[in-house]
C-alpha cells in the first residue's frame, strides 16, 4: 500500500510540473501575383522549389510530367474529372508525394499528372504544377487575394471568424473522390444558388442562364448583386455562360472583392465584404 501511495504521489508531482502543450499557430502561405490576377505559390519537391498556380477551382492537385519525372514518380492509373462546361479530363497520378507548399508540409495521397502549360497561352512564365483545396483540406483556410495570402487557421483565429454570420457551403469530391471544390451558397428568389469558387477564372463572375434570370440579370453582361448573408454583399461585373454546369462561378473579379473563410470539415464558410 505504501509504494502505491509514494507512486500516486509522484505522478501527481509530475502532472503538476508538466509544461501545457504549445499553442497552435496560425500559417500564412504566400501567393505571387502571376498573370491576369492569376496567382502562384512556391511548392518544394524532392528539395527542389517549384511555380504552382494556385487553382481553387482545380479539384485535383497537379503536376507536370517534368515534375513526375524529377521525383522519381511513373505516372499510372486514371483520375477522371469535369471542367465547368462538363468536358471530361482524364489524368494519370502518382501516389503518396510529400509536398512543402511554402511553409506548409504534408504528404498528398494522389496527384494528377497533367502538361499545364498546354492550357495557358504560350508566352506566359512556366508554372510546373497546380494547387487545389485538395492540398489544403481538412484545414481551415482563409482566402485573402488582395493581400496575397491564404492563411491556415487555428481553432482560436477561426472562432473569431466565427462570431460572424456563417455562409452555407458545399463540399464536392471532384476527380475520382480525390478532389476538392468549393460551392458558396448566394441567395436567390426561391432558394440558395450555390457558386463554385474559382481561383483561376479571369473575367466576370459567371452565371448559367437560370442564375441569371433569379438575379435579375436580362443582358447577357451587367451588374449583379450577390447576397451571401444576412448584411453580407457585393455588387460585381457577371456574365451568362449558357454552356455553365454550376449555377454560378466566382472568380478573380470576386476574389478581389472579398475575403473567403472555408472550414472543410463542418462545411461552413464566412464572407467578409470590406
Amino acid at each position: 500500500m505504501r509504494l502505491r501511495l509514494v507512486a500516486l504521489a509522484l505522478l501527481a508531482a509530475g502532472c503538476a510540473h508538466r509544461k501545457p502543450l504549445p499553442k497552435e499557430l496560425p500559417m500564412t502561405l504566400t501567393l505571387e501575383p502571376y498573370r491576369e490576377g492569376l496567382k502562384t505559390m512556391r511548392v518544394g519537391l524532392a528539395s527542389k522549389a517549384y511555380t504552382f498556380l494556385f487553382d481553387t477551382g482545380a479539384g485535383v492537385t497537379v503536376i507536370s510530367r517534368e515534375v513526375a519525372k524529377a521525383i522519381g514518380c511513373e505516372p499510372w492509373g486514371s483520375i477522371v474529372g469535369q471542367r465547368m462546361h462538363g468536358e471530361q479530363v482524364e489524368l494519370k497520378r502518382c501516389d503518396r508525394v510529400v509536398a512543402g507548399i511554402d511553409t506548409y508540409m504534408r504528404e498528398l495521397p494522389e496527384v494528377g499528372v497533367l502538361d499545364v502549360m498546354s492550357f495557358l497561352p504560350a508566352d506566359w512564365p512556366k508554372v510546373d504544377g497546380v494547387v487545389a483545396l485538395s492540398a489544403i483540406a481538412p484545414k481551415t483556410a482563409t482566402l485573402d487575394w488582395r493581400a496575397d495570402k491564404v492563411v491556415l487557421e487555428t481553432a482560436d483565429t477561426l472562432s473569431q471568424r466565427a462570431a460572424k454570420a456563417i455562409v452555407p457551403m458545399r463540399v464536392a469530391r471532384s476527380g475520382s473522390g480525390v478532389g476538392v471544390d468549393v460551392f458558396v451558397a448566394v441567395t436567390g428568389k426561391k432558394g440558395p444558388l450555390w457558386f463554385l469558387v474559382d481561383s483561376a477564372s479571369t473575367g466576370p463572375v459567371l452565371l448559367a442562364k437560370h442564375a441569371a434570370e433569379v438575379l435579375g440579370l436580362s443582358a447577357p453582361e451587367g451588374d449583379v448583386t450577390l447576397a451571401f448573408s444576412q448584411g453580407v454583399a457585393v455588387t460585381l461585373k457577371a456574365a451568362v455562360d449558357e454552356k455553365l454546369i454550376y449555377d454560378g462561378v466566382l472568380g478573380v473579379s470576386a476574389l478581389e472583392k472579398v475575403t473567403l473563410s472555408f472550414d472543410f470539415k463542418a462545411q461552413n464558410a464566412w464572407v467578409d465584404v470590406p
